[in-house]
Order: structure tokens, then sequence, then C-alpha cells
């Protein structure tokens, strides 16, 4: 029901040579505690300490920190649902960005409906290196429909409508305030 674990590793980016293992010091640390307090809910929290991660920012470390929350159960005979709220925090050079997600899905009869929420506060966005803070969001609902194909595996066709939510700043960058995006895709899935 409660899970410590504590990992000491190289927290720097691979480079752009992604065939070869990468290879340096194990400078950086993390530290993460899980519980279980019921059979539907988990909960989880961490912190590490990475020394010099981007290769954009040499010399930069940064702190992070994470909690979140899952619960899943059905909720009727045949009707499965399961929740996630989760919650970030990058720190570096006396900034704090934060993020927030929450999602959700529902199941039932071959059918899984799910929506997300997200929020991200930002720094990076225009690759400059003294680039203001940005908050930017987005909220997505979609739906997948499964069919099995084999004893173990089905078939998923499915889509989602995403509206994002941009700061004035940016307009001209993504081409509106609140620009929409629709996805349509297909799965394969090992069930």
């Amino acid at each position: 029901r409660v899970k410590i674990e504590a990992s000491r590793f190289n927290g720097r980016e691979p480079d752009q040579h992604r065939w070869n293992i990468e290879t340096g010091p194990l400078d950086s640390s993390s530290v993460r505690i899980s519980w279980k307090p019921t059979r539907t809910l988990a909960l989880q929290g961490s912190w590490a300490h990475l020394t010099d991660p981007e290769q954009l920012e040499p010399g930069v470390d940064q702190k992070r920190w994470s909690a979140s929350a899952l619960w899943a159960d059905d909720v009727a005979v045949g009707w499965h649902a399961a929740a996630t709220v989760a919650w970030g925090r990058k720190s570096s050079e006396g900034h704090n960005d934060d993020g927030l997600a929450a999602e959700a899905s529902l199941r039932h009869a071959g059918w899984t409906f799910f929506g997300r929420g997200e929020m991200v506060e930002n720094r990076e966005l225009l690759g400059l290196v003294s680039s203001p803070e940005y908050r930017v969001g987005k909220i997505s609902v979609g739906a997948v429909r499964d069919f099995p194909i084999a004893k173990r595996f089905s078939l998923g066709a499915g889509g989602l409508v995403a509206v994002n939510f941009v700061p004035h700043p940016l307009d001209a960058l993504y081409g509106s305030a609140d620009p929409i995006g629709t996805m349509c895709f297909i799965r394969l899935k090992l069930n």
C-alpha cells in the first residue's frame, strides 16, 4: 500500500544522435512516495533535482515536484470510470512554472468517452532565453469505439475535439486566441 522509491541518474537530455547510449555522471536525484489508501484510489508525490538537464541552458539546474491522484471503479453494471488529477512544478533560476491536468474516462459496451483539461506555465514558447512566462491551456473531449478482432486484441476508431487557450500576445503565432483542433485515429489494443 505504501512504496518509497529513490534514484540517482544522469539528468541531461539526449543529444541529436538517438542511436547511441548517453553516458555521464550520476549527478541527479529523485524520490517518489506512492500510497494506495483504498482499492480504487492511488496517490503519489515526487521530488527531483536535475543537474544541467537542458543543452540550450548549460549550467542551469532544475528542481521538479509532482503530485497526483488516480481513481478507478465500476460505477454501475457494465460501466467503468476512471479519473486523474495531477500537478507538477519546474523550478529553475528563481522561477516556478506549474502545470495542472485533470482527465476522466467512462467505458461501456465497447465505447470509451474521455475528456482532459490542462494548463501550464511556460517560459520556452518563443525559444528565447529571457522569454516571459505564458499560461496556456487546452480542453479536449472525445470517444473511441473498440471492436474485438482476436482473443486478446481489439481495433479501435475514435476522434476528439480540442480547444486551446493562448495568451493574446501569442495570437499571431497560433493563428487565433483559441485555436480549435480535431483528430481522428485508429488504434490496435492488447486486452
